[in-house]
């Protein structure tokens, strides 16, 4: 009976032992078809808004940011970016002031974005990422549509989201006691830079 226990035991163990190695290799099998791009230096992010004077650009090329790309699905699977508010610049430094303090810059300094979602189109020239764009203090889901072009060998998205500054809480820019009256609406736009990953470069 003694024996009988222990062979018993012996094959439960034997069992386990091949539940936790086929989970291993699974989980391995993931990391190895998961790669991260970063975002390279040539990367920039635009705000583009009015006035009741003049229209306005500012814009910042110090982002930092990656994508999560599956080589098995030929899928982007996450994205995320962050910047500081204070690297936005317009050339003005008056507009920039304004523009900083309109994002309370000193309390919420980073604008950053976070997918839920990625998907990418079967000829893989366009697509659209949804998930949560963060910036002066409020969150909000955000739906992004892009395209994707090649650029001596490296993958460049470009896109743009238009959005109102109340939506986030924040309070259109004025200037010269309030004569100068800055838009609600903005254009959000950037044009994201990574090396291809690897299914990306047989195509």
């Amino acid at each position: 009976m003694l024996l009988c226990e222990t062979i018993n035991q012996q094959k439960r163990n034997q069992k386990m032992l091949r539940s936790i190695l086929f989970s291993f290799l699974f989980l391995a099998a993931g990391i190895v078809n998961a790669q991260e791009l970063t975002f390279n230096s040539n990367t920039k992010f635009f705000v583009d808004g009015t006035s009741t004077v003049h229209d306005w650009t500012i814009e910042s090329n110090t982002i930092t940011g990656k994508l999560t790309a599956d080589e098995t699905s030929k899928q982007i699977t996450a994205v995320s970016l962050n910047l500081n508010v204070e690297t936005l610049e317009s050339g003005k430094g008056g507009m920039d002031k304004k523009v900083y303090e309109a994002f309370d810059s000193k309390k919420n300094p980073t604008i950053s974005f976070q997918s839920n979602s990625v998907t990418l189109a079967a000829d893989g020239k366009s697509g659209v990422a949804k998930g949560n764009l963060s910036m002066a203090g409020s969150s909000k889901a955000v739906e992004v549509p892009f395209t994707v072009s090649d650029a001596s060998g490296n993958w460049v998205f470009t896109g743009e989201v238009t959005m109102l500054m109340t939506t986030f809480d924040m309070k259109p820019p004025t200037a010269v006691f309030g004569t100068i009256k800055a838009g609600d609406e903005v254009k959000v736009r950037f044009e994201v830079v990574t090396a291809k990953p690897a299914f990306a470069k047989a195509q």
